[in-house]
């Protein structure tokens, strides 16, 4: 009989729903993705942060520029540029 490694993942749900979380991005590109309510624009996103925030044309391409006024896609990761290290204060 084979040894068969275990895995216990434990969940633990908080007691209160955050209103935001901070998402620490590097000077570079960044791929993210996080849950948000439809119809929330990048600008507010990312408020007080220089940034530019491109998406995947999929399943072709090309790569393209997201208007930082227009709504973001929900179910899509973007990559956001900034060009220095930032946390950016994101509402839920």
């Amino acid at each position: 009989m084979q040894d068969v490694q275990v895995v216990k993942l434990i969940y633990i749900s908080p007691a209160t729903v955050p209103e935001n979380f901070k998402l620490h991005l590097v000077a570079s590109w960044n791929l993210v993705g996080f849950q948000i309510t439809e119809g929330t624009i990048s600008n507010k996103l990312f408020a007080g942060t220089t940034f530019k925030m491109s998406y995947w044309n999929a399943p072709f391409g090309p790569c393209s520029e997201a208007p930082n006024n227009a709504p973001v896609e929900l179910g899509v990761g973007d990559w956001v540029k900034v060009n220095q290290n930032t946390t950016a204060t994101v509402p839920l």
